[in-house]
């Protein structure tokens, strides 16, 4: 009997161990719809993607201005919401440096194609500890025991501009590729210490 509850012992103290030295990286799917901070990540890579744009068509030329890519976050009423924003976003910035945005094509002198290669957010994280856990013999529940974790998100933006002529469709240039990305970081250690690290201007509080 004693050599039996020995091994046991033992056996538990090996799994514990295993347990505690874990150490996982794992990348989540966003939610959708977005979560308030996914929003703020993405809006601040569309922005840094466009530090150093300028466009070479003189001030109040009208253009049309069509998006594409393959997200797949849509709305209510089946249009992807995140296309949509995008090219508003594009538009005010090509409005800015003079150009006229006209919805229809057929008033405009150069129909601009905006290819979205990605726009999204990234989340990987490290851990090292025991995860939260959950018996069906026995009523209770134990909490997630951090001895390090290491959460980081990424927004990313990466487009770049097709255009075309109106009347005739004759392809007249491909643009560079613009690139933007931002991260945040947030570590625990030790379960209590807590602090993180960010590209945000104003990162936002932790609920």
């Amino acid at each position: 009997m004693s050599y039996v509850i020995k091994n046991t012992g033992w056996m538990s103290i090996i799994v514990m161990f295993c347990m505690m030295t874990a150490c996982s990286v794992s990348v989540k799917r966003p939610a959708e719809p977005k979560t308030v901070s996914e929003q703020l990540l993405i809006n601040k890579a569309l922005e840094n993607s466009l530090t150093d744009f300028k466009t070479e068509f003189p001030q109040g030329t009208p253009v049309a201005l069509e998006v594409s890519g393959l997200t797949t976050d849509k709305g209510r009423k089946g249009y992807d919401v995140t296309q949509r924003h995008v090219k508003k976003v594009l538009a005010g910035r090509l409005g800015k440096e003079g150009l006229v945005i006209v919805e229809d094509s057929r008033k405009a002198k150069y129909q601009v194609r905006v290819i979205i290669e990605t726009i999204g957010t990234n989340r990987g994280v490290r851990f090292v500890g025991m995860p939260a856990a959950n018996s069906s013999f026995i009523p209770i529940s134990i909490p997630e025991l951090t001895l390090w974790r290491r959460d980081r998100r990424q927004g990313i933006a990466r487009f770049y501009f097709d255009i075309f002529e109106t009347g005739t469709g004759r392809f007249v240039s491909k643009t560079e590729v613009y690139t933007g990305t931002i991260n945040e970081t947030r570590y625990t250690l030790f379960f209590i210490f807590k602090w993180e690290e960010s590209e945000l201007n104003e990162p936002l509080e932790r609920l």
